[in-house]
């Protein structure tokens, strides 16, 4: 087994994230990468800092794809949601925050929509993001995320014709040297 690269590991998860001003924000991510072994790991963070955050993923375990929703406060992650689901990749994510009320979402096709219920946390919105990770025998893997579209702005062409319009790829691989 190798070393696991989650966000509650520290700086060890694969990440890109952009610095907001604590907006009610509404986005979705279109993740191309199909996720082909247990403990692979590919979502969004939304953050106020290293101990205070929300982390919304798919992940694949016990044979299957889940979906993850977990809360960390003072360091601690609790589990929200976590629960198998019927979808393969491409798969779309949605975040819509209003206040201090957040609705995720998930979709195959990003027309119809799963949504968990309303997650309630007060925090101070830094930053957000998207992340790959590992888990359990810590799989290497390569997550592929398309696009990310604020629903305030619509994506008029999704592959346009301009400058670092991805898609995006995040890499975790199991370090032969790592014996933590």
């Amino acid at each position: 087994a190798g070393t696991t690269h989650l966000p509650e590991d520290g700086a060890l998860a694969a990440r890109i994230v952009q610095p907001v001003g604590d907006p009610d924000l509404a986005f979705v991510t279109k993740i191309e990468s199909e996720l082909t072994a247990d403990g692979q790991h590919q979502g969004v963070l939304i953050e106020q800092d290293a101990a205070e955050w929300l982390r919304f993923e798919v992940y694949s375990g016990g044979g299957g794809v889940n979906a993850f929703l977990g809360s960390t406060s003072g360091g601690v992650t609790t589990p929200v949601f976590d629960a198998p689901i019927a979808a393969t990749a491409p798969y779309f994510l949605r975040t819509i925050r209003t206040g201090d009320d957040f609705v995720f979402g998930w979709s195959d096709d990003g027309v119809v929509w799963n949504e968990l219920p309303v997650q309630t946390q007060a925090l101070a919105v830094a930053q957000v993001g998207l992340y790959a990770g590992n888990s359990g025998a810590a799989p290497a893997h390569t997550a592929s995320f398309d696009w990310v579209e604020d629903l305030a702005e619509p994506l008029v062409t999704e592959d346009g014709p301009f400058s670092g319009s991805g898609p995006f790829t995040l890499t975790t691989v199991v370090s032969p040297l790592a014996a933590e």
